[in-house]
């Protein structure tokens, strides 16, 4: 037994072991941040070909629907339940109420999911409601049952200043979908 334990520490070698742990990490790191770039010039290149398609109304905004739903019109003080995912202009994840997702893009916030916070959003779309602008007006041009692509000029997002780690005159892409109109 003792011979057989003496062969194995002889075989056994440290700095092979610790270079190759480095190596090895090395190249998960390589393939994380290649799966990162791809993902991030996927969704760069949706959100062209959306914006192709999109409608612009008078404020600046864009949106595109994506998938029409089946359900009512939103009245324009109205306060939905919605699922929402937004993203940079240059494509980066900022926020999603989607754990699936998270997941997809690589970016689930763990204390969020521990938390049990990907979940719809209520959202009041009525014109004194304290949510951005854009946002409210994007969602005013759906239907229950809808999804959509919101691009929202800064003046109409966070404006000059920025808020919540956005910097000022930031455009930001909101992806939504009105899960029910709430009464």
């Amino acid at each position: 037994m003792l011979l057989e334990k003496e062969k194995r520490l002889k075989k056994f070698d440290a700095p092979d072991i610790f270079i190759n742990h480095f190596a090895e990490a090395e190249q998960k790191e390589k393939e994380a941040l290649a799966k990162a770039e791809a993902i991030l010039n996927a969704t760069k290149e949706k959100f062209n070909s959306q914006r192709e398609d999109a409608i612009t109304l008078a404020s600046g905004l864009q949106y595109v629907i994506t998938e029409k739903g089946t359900g009512e019109k939103l009245p324009q003080n109205a306060k939905v339940l919605t699922h929402y995912t937004v993203y940079f202009e240059d494509g980066k994840l900022l926020d999603t109420s989607i754990l699936e997702t998270a997941e997809a893009l690589n970016a689930v916030n763990e204390r969020k999911k521990a938390a049990d916070a990907y979940k719809p959003i209520t959202a009041d779309i009525s014109p004194d409601a304290g949510m951005i602008a854009g946002f409210k007006e994007g969602l005013q041009q759906l239907s229950v049952g809808d999804k959509a692509t919101l691009f929202i000029p800064y003046h109409l997002a966070y404006g000059e200043a920025g808020n919540r780690g956005i910097p000022g005159k930031t455009n930001i892409i909101f992806e939504v979908e009105i899960i029910e109109l709430i009464n």
